[in-house]
């Protein structure tokens, strides 16, 4: 994981924001770490097509990145992050295109330890295909919400090989990911309702 740190806090360093060629760089020293070689087989970049930031799809095997969305999320953080210096704001920028990226990898792992794991996981994973999909249900799929945490946890893991306690988006990333672990958490009549409860009732 550190080659890919390299590459994200080089580009950051540059005041440059990932291209194409880092993406797919980045992707390639994934798919080689996690071993999907057979869940991955491309990636492609769309202007239009979907209101999410990027997809995975399990029958093409093809990882799609929907470049509008990404440039309306860039465009987001430079009006939330107005004090940050330079460095921390391109970095989080960066670290949030990678963690689009390794929240759609984990999909395709979530596609290679569905059948082949014995874990509480890919027990809950292969519930859930037996679930009808619905909008309504989108915050509490376990799918989702496991690729988020593990993508989020993954970048703390990043930052925490950075050791630069000085960059004032440690912070926020830790945040970020508390609201993935949250998300799906409602508190009605007195009770907190579990996203996973939630979902398979």
């Amino acid at each position: 994981m550190e080659d890919i740190l390299k590459i994200v806090y080089d580009k950051s360093l540059k005041s440059k924001i990932l291209d194409l060629n880092d993406i797919e760089i980045i992707l390639d020293r994934l798919i080689i770490t996690k071993q999907l070689n057979e869940y991955i087989s491309n990636m492609k970049v769309q202007q239009i097509g979907s209101k999410n930031l990027a997809s995975y799809s399990n029958y093409t095997k093809i990882i799609t990145i929907y470049s509008n969305v990404i440039n309306l999320m860039i465009n987001n953080i430079n009006k939330q992050l107005i004090s940050a210096d330079s460095l921390s704001k391109n970095l989080y920028k960066n670290l949030s295109i990678l963690q689009v990226i390794m929240h759609e990898v984990e999909h395709a792992n979530q596609e290679r330890i569905i059948y082949s794991d014995n874990t509480l996981e890919s027990y809950i994973l292969r519930l859930s295909e037996l679930v009808a999909d619905d909008p309504e249900l989108y915050e509490f799929k376990p799918e989702e919400r496991f690729a988020e945490i593990k993508s989020f946890n993954e970048i703390l893991t990043l930052l925490n090989i950075l050791n630069k306690e000085s960059l004032k988006i440690n912070e926020l990333i830790k945040t970020d990911t508390l609201q993935r672990l949250l998300r799906g958490y409602h508190y009605k009549n007195k009770i907190v309702h579990s996203p996973l409860i939630t979902y398979f009732e």
